[in-house]
């Protein structure tokens, strides 16, 4: 935790920002002003709760955390974009087919800035542009824009990235946050994954004390949920976790949700609705006539089961389990026309595990490899496998990044949309 009070100091330096002149300095869209206006704002409610209670560092803290800016992106002034973009005019007869990736970069970084984890290609691209003595020659250079800025060149769009949400165009893949739930079951670093973990636990004790653990243990919060539970459009959600955490901001929310799994113990689909006591059995074709998001359900697809009590437990927790998934269970129709008509976002996701990678292909399978729409993923590992998985066995563009600072981007363009 940063110090209080260097925190406190700069969040009183913010208020005294003069808005105008900050945004004829740096020529920012008047987004970013109402941002820094907004911040400025909490800014000063913290001081105020400090203040009248100072013995709440607790809370303080968390309070600390929320009025921070997370973005670690730092915006560039006009004379710096100025000489970037003459010094690519200037060198566009040695540059061919890369001046339009570089283009592309140049727009990119005057609307987002340059975040901490790409500073390492703002610089090479800086050094060349600016003819600096240091600067790759130009063979290099081209085949660096060709490696690094294609991949950019996809890099994220969070107001085109917002606007898609609110308008109900993604379908999301919410992730299982395996080493952080291993830690807590194992008491130490797992090996295995969790199927197997299961498999081998189940052989030692209760499979009801195992599932109670594994639904109770709290997962790291990313504001993911709160973000689900602000859009006025239901939203189609595979969920691989376990936690209820969803459900309950949706409930807080005074938003609808019905939840759908798989019982595969005598077959066929169990609804459970957010407005109902009772859960709903159902084939397929009943759950289809049901029409779920057409009257303003959120649909959750519970993708590893539900657990209610110790006697209502449908959850795929060891290897068995994800084997007769696979054999006997099968996404719905209703669920997979809707997939089909979305770009599908994979949320704090990683491939590393086996399970994981067949829970990926259940759902990409329904999709249809031929499916229009853009394939998104988005969570910290960035080693070559998982690269490799998601963008060439997947044609999915991969984004190492901290799902926090995601889910902060795109609330922020919600926010000020």
């Amino acid at each position: 935790m940063t110090d209080r009070t260097t925190v406190l100091e700069q969040l009183k330096n913010l208020l005294t920002v003069q808005f105008n002149e900050v945004q004829t300095r740096f020529g920012l869209p008047s987004a970013y002003v109402r941002q820094a206006a907004a911040q400025a704002e909490q800014a000063l409610d913290l001081l105020r709760y400090a203040e009248q209670r100072p013995e709440g560092l607790a809370r303080l803290d968390s309070l600390i955390a929320e009025v921070l800016p997370r973005s670690d992106a730092v915006l560039l002034d006009k004379a710096q974009l100025a000489a970037l973009k003459s010094g690519l005019f200037e060198r566009m007869t040695d540059l061919g087919d890369t001046v339009q990736l570089l283009g592309t970069y140049l727009k990119q970084i005057e609307k987002q800035g340059v975040a901490k984890h790409q500073a390492f290609v703002f610089e090479i691209v800086s050094q060349f542009l600016l003819n600096s003595p240091d600067a790759l020659s130009v063979e290099k250079f081209g085949e660096f824009c060709r490696t690094q800025l294609a991949h950019n060149a996809a890099a994220l769009d969070y107001p085109d990235l917002a606007r898609r949400l609110r308008q109900g165009d993604i379908a999301l893949f919410i992730g299982l946050e395996q080493a952080a739930l291993l830690s807590q079951l194992a008491n130490t670093q797992a090996t295995r994954s969790l199927a197997e973990w299961c498999e081998y636990a189940e052989t030692q004790g209760s499979r009801r004390e195992i599932a109670r653990q594994v639904v109770n243990i709290p997962m790291p919060t990313t504001g993911l949920y709160e973000l689900i539970a602000g859009l006025s459009e239901p939203v189609l959600i595979f969920h691989a976790g376990y936690d209820s955490l969803l459900e309950q901001a949706l409930q807080q929310h005074g938003k609808r949700y019905a939840v759908v799994f798989h019982d595969l113990g005598k077959g066929g689909l169990e609804v459970v609705y957010s407005d109902r006591s009772e859960t709903q059995h159902c084939g397929e074709e009943d759950f289809s006539r049901l029409s779920l998001m057409e009257h303003g359900y959120n649909l959750i697809y519970r993708l590893r089961g539900v657990f209610r009590n110790a006697d209502e437990e449908w959850l795929v927790l060891a290897e068995q389990d994800y084997l007769r998934w696979f054999k006997s269970a099968k996404i719905p129709d209703y669920v997979t026309v809707r997939l089909r008509k979305r770009s599908l976002w994979f949320l704090g996701h990683s491939p590393n595990a086996w399970e994981e990678r067949l829970l990926n292909y259940i759902v990409l399978d329904a999709r249809g490899a031929n499916t229009p729409g853009n394939l998104l993923a988005v969570h910290q590992d960035s080693d070559a496998f998982t690269t490799a998985y998601w963008e060439k066995r997947h044609k999915t563009h991969k984004h190492s990044l901290d799902l926090r600072e995601f889910v902060s981007q795109l609330q922020s363009c919600c926010v000020h949309s």
